[in-house]
């Protein structure tokens, strides 16, 4: 049996999405699809790595300005079995935030355009930045892009995605981030 592929691509407002070679491309952001390994497969549960997890399904919609919006969210409340040790917040950079950068010293990771998306706010600058390796800036900067944010409080994590999960899935980003964050854990 031969796999079908499809590409396809879709810019609404500037935002690009699109599929092609098993790879889902959104905003500059790319994330594998279909044959990924077991590891990342949508099958995976946080239920079945060890972490309790309680989700909650929010829909909310919004008149601005002549247009309509609806934007649906997972919210995760999560608690690893051990601790990474990081106390980070991780969410989208508003202009306001630009101005505090005055006053106050936010953590850079030296990657310009995740930098540019995600404000991060931590009490462990050196174990945040070590933490923050380009697969796991790839997936935050993907959750925060979908609306999302992330906020790690030692073993208590608190995630936002954007999109309501299948039932008895979780959320493939909010998986690879977890599955980071036990790692790094793991080490000494």
């Amino acid at each position: 049996m031969t796999e079908k592929k499809t590409e396809w691509a879709v810019s609404v407002g500037g935002l690009s999405i699109g599929s092609s070679d098993g790879q889902l491309s959104v905003g500059g952001v790319t994330l594998p699809l279909g044959g990924q390994p077991a590891e990342t497969r949508s099958s995976q549960t946080l239920a079945s790595m060890g972490v309790p997890a309680q989700k909650v399904l929010q829909a909310a919609g919004s008149v601005a300005a002549g247009a309509m919006s609806n934007q649906e969210v997972t919210r995760y409340q999560l608690r690893l079995p051990i601790s990474p040790r990081l106390e980070a917040s991780f969410r989208k950079e508003s202009w306001g935030d630009s101005l505090v950068k005055v006053f106050k010293k936010e953590l850079q990771t030296g990657d310009a355009d995740f930098d540019k998306l995600v404000y991060i706010s931590t009490n462990t600058p050196e174990r945040t930045r070590a933490f923050l390796t380009a697969e796991v800036r790839q997936a935050i900067a993907y959750m925060i892009d979908m609306g999302g944010s992330l906020e790690i409080e030692n073993e208590v994590v608190n995630a936002v995605s954007g999109g309501i999960d299948a039932p008895g899935e979780d959320d493939r980003t909010v998986i690879a981030i977890v599955r980071a964050l036990l790692a790094f854990a793991a080490q000494p």
